[in-house]
């Protein structure tokens, strides 16, 4: 049986299958194929099914629709399509196969290398035998070639491991510390992030360290360690993510909060193009000695993106409501840190050459403030911020990052502007 199309990509073997027309169902099957490399999933799934009641080859029409619910993390699904799929002797191997990847994203890590043994074994298919594809499930056993050694696999439930280092060097024309006092002065900077996450069968695991140390200006140094724990749940509705946060922030070299975060996200593909994202997150914040017991309290936030593919480049469109009850400062100036704010943001991300490429984004934010003393505080704040960055080698990027910020508010105190300017480099692994 001719194949379409095969994906070799990051392991997976996913691919539209084309046979004889056997009785009817050709239109319907060749509408299916279009829906699914539009990314149309959910309509190729209906007219795979037309096409099946219509007499087209059922092995086939199982393989894709297989295929097809793989790629909406239907993972159940899947594993009923590609079931029925392995009665065929023509698909029985790239079907096996694909039932590694789909026990491997239901997390049952015995059946999948069960399934590519299977897939790796030639006796099992004589003739038929794909050796491509033999070797994807050999090395989905064995685990990639390093320095020309295989890495040795174990039952061990960590199922993979990734993390990223940036080191930038910046310049602020107006900085403003991370309560929003404004202080008027210029200086450099050196800002510090990395983060490791371990991804196990079932839990992911992360470690995270935010530095920004300014060269002159006290009391604006500020840092943050995080540590979390999120368990992703597949469903064919969408992906859903509890976690939990646990945040250290540190204000020029001192104790300033901690904070315990409660977030679900949640991710719904409607295809290649086209992604919804929305995430809730409620925070209960802590001066860990009391210096800044004005800020104790909680936070609500709620914002859904909306992403698309397009042929400007990708497209992420955000909204963002939040909500404080803090202590607040009632002393003989009183403050209110207890904002309402509303924001939204537009993302544009496209490759320019092959090897540069740049995001531009924009950010609007309103922060009301209940009434204060004498102040009845309102906050706008514009922001723009451009990227260019691009590869030197493999996993080190380098980029230049621009911002501009014009905060408008109602009390002199607060309204400013400022420049931020940055180089930086990213490391992946």
């Amino acid at each position: 049986m001719p194949m379409r199309k095969t994906a070799l990509i990051c392991a997976m073997v996913l691919l539209v299958l084309s046979s004889p027309l056997l009785a009817n169902g050709n239109q319907e099957f060749e509408r299916a194929s279009q829906a699914f490399s539009a990314g149309n999933y959910q309509q190729a799934i209906a007219l795979f099914k037309q096409a099946e009641r219509r007499g087209y080859n059922r092995p086939v029409i199982a393989y894709n629709l297989g295929v097809s619910y793989y790629k909406l993390a239907d993972y159940k699904n899947a594993e009923k399509a590609f079931l029925r799929a392995v009665k065929s002797q023509k698909l029985k191997q790239i079907a096996e196969y694909n039932m590694g990847l789909v026990y491997t994203k239901l997390g049952h890590k015995k059946a999948a290398k069960a399934w590519f043994e299977a897939a790796a074994d030639p006796k099992r298919y004589g003739k038929l035998y794909n050796n491509k594809i033999g070797a994807l499930a050999q090395r989905q056993i064995t685990g990639p070639k390093t320095a020309g050694t295989k890495i040795k696999t174990t039952e061990a439930a960590l199922d993979k491991l990734e993390g990223a280092v940036k080191l930038a060097y910046g310049y602020d024309d107006d900085v403003t510390d991370p309560i929003g006092n404004v202080t008027s002065l210029s200086d450099n900077f050196i800002e510090t992030f990395a983060y490791l996450k371990l991804k196990f069968d079932h839990i992911h695991l992360k470690l995270a360290f935010y530095e920004q140390n300014f060269s002159k200006v006290n009391g604006s140094d500020f840092d943050e360690k995080e540590i979390s724990l999120s368990y992703p749940i597949n469903t064919r509705y969408g992906k859903f993510t509890p976690s939990i946060h646990l945040l250290d922030d540190g204000l020029d070299h001192n104790d300033y909060l901690d904070t315990t975060d409660f977030r679900l996200a949640y991710r719904y593909r409607f295809n290649k193009n086209h992604t919804l994202k929305a995430r809730y997150r409620y925070s209960d914040i802590e001066s860990p000695d009391g210096t800044y017991d004005y800020l104790n309290g909680t936070r609500h936030q709620l914002r859904v993106d909306d992403l698309w593919r397009t042929t400007f480049g990708k497209l992420r469109l955000r909204y963002e409501y939040e909500t404080n009850s803090r202590q607040n400062d009632n002393d003989a100036t009183p403050e209110n840190f207890s904002p309402t704010r509303h924001t939204l943001r537009v993302r544009l991300k496209n490759k320019l050459t092959p090897y540069l490429s740049m995001k531009n984004e924009l950010n609007y934010r309103i922060s009301d403030y209940d009434p204060a003393g004498s102040d009845n505080r309102e906050d706008k704040r514009l922001r723009y911020q451009l990227n260019l960055y691009g590869n030197i080698i493999d996993d080190l990027q380098l980029g230049l990052q621009y911002r501009r910020t014009d905060n408008v508010s109602t009390v002199a105190s607060k309204d400013y502007r400022s420049n931020v300017y940055q180089a930086y480099l990213f490391w992946f692994f």
